[in-house]
């Protein structure tokens, strides 16, 4: 079963010209904002790959269930343009194979990759009316010497630049990573050479 670890939310904000304020986590100096979003009684932080698992624990726990690892390719409507079945791709003895896979419902949960498959799905033209849109964000993970607080932090370090470019939120997490991840500015571009 799953059990996510529980959490402390906040907002921190961090600028050296401004007085400092106690920072909830020692590891963030100069904290001049600190401002609380949720606690431990109302807010959970679990890792994906654990949820993941989860949720497939339980659905294949259902009657008839069954899980097909494969890529959405297209999918097909009734006359009335309500969606019917998904067509899928997935490699079989070396082989790309298709599935018509029927349904009543059809959710789309990409993550950033959302805009890729409603384009693949619905057509680039169709696509565009949905408004999804996407920001690029770079993202470690970190497993630290010393265990860290169950913290959701969002920052605001003022350092200059592009609205929303400084703003890194970091998840320490219960196995002893923490998550980081910042939005870059489009003028930015990342060196992945070394």
């Amino acid at each position: 079963m799953l059990s996510p670890a529980s959490a402390y939310t906040q907002n921190i904000s961090v600028d050296a010209t401004l007085p400092a304020v106690t920072s909830p986590v020692s590891w963030i100096q100069h904290a001049t904002r600190v401002e609380r979003k949720g606690s431990k009684s109302d807010t959970a932080q679990c890792l994906p790959g654990e949820l993941t698992r989860y949720l497939c624990s339980v659905f294949l726990a259902q009657p008839n269930a069954e899980l097909l690892i494969a890529r959405a390719t297209g999918m097909k409507r009734n006359e009335a343009g309500r969606v019917i079945s998904v067509v899928v791709s997935q490699r079989v003895d070396g082989r790309d194979e298709e599935t018509v896979v029927k349904c009543d419902t059809l959710v789309l949960a990409a993550g950033p990759w959302l805009s890729n498959l409603t384009d693949t799905l619905l057509g680039e033209s169709r696509a565009r009316g949905l408004e999804i849109t996407a920001s690029q964000a770079n993202s470690i993970i970190l497993r630290t010497r010393a265990k860290q607080g169950a913290h959701a932090i969002f920052a605001r370090i003022a350092m200059g630049g592009e609205e929303h470019e400084n703003e890194p939120e970091v998840y320490c997490r219960p196995d002893g990573t923490t998550y980081l991840c910042v939005r870059l500015a489009p003028s930015y571009s990342m060196d992945y050479s070394s």
